[in-house]
């Protein structure tokens, strides 16, 4: 939760992205944060790993 707290107390832009998940089924993410006026930068990086990683997948129910 730290690093999340540094990236909201600074008001910087953030994105974390889902990059897979544990042999538990627990997402793994990455989260990229950048500075102000760079939020282009942000969403073209984050589609990259999004895309050479897993991406976006609807948790199942149990």
């Amino acid at each position: 939760m730290q690093y999340v707290g540094i990236a909201n107390t600074l008001r910087l832009p953030a994105l974390t992205i889902p990059a897979g998940e544990t042999k538990n089924g627990l997402p793994i993410a990455v989260q990229l944060i950048t500075t102000v006026g760079q939020e282009k930068a942000l969403f073209h990086f984050g589609r990259i790993i999004e895309k050479d990683f897993r991406g976006y997948r609807r948790c199942q129910l149990l």
